[in-house]
């Protein structure tokens, strides 16, 4: 799902339940609720993966 980038190593979206798993290259992995296939979306298709979660997800969604 994400390429390129020096922050996110990758990233799976569960529609069925609305959850967003994020795996950092310094090894964390993060899963967020209720966020939208929109939201999913635009992080695969950002130019900047790190620089689209700054700004659409952390701190937008509950992350466990």
């Amino acid at each position: 799902m994400i390429s390129g980038s020096s922050v996110i190593s990758s990233a799976e979206y569960d529609a069925s339940i609305l959850e967003l798993t994020i795996t950092f290259r310094r090894g964390q992995t993060y899963t967020y609720s209720g966020v939208s296939l929109k939201v999913a979306e635009g992080l695969e298709m950002a130019t900047s993966p790190g620089a689209y979660y700054d700004a659409r997800i952390r701190g937008h969604y509950t992350r466990s």
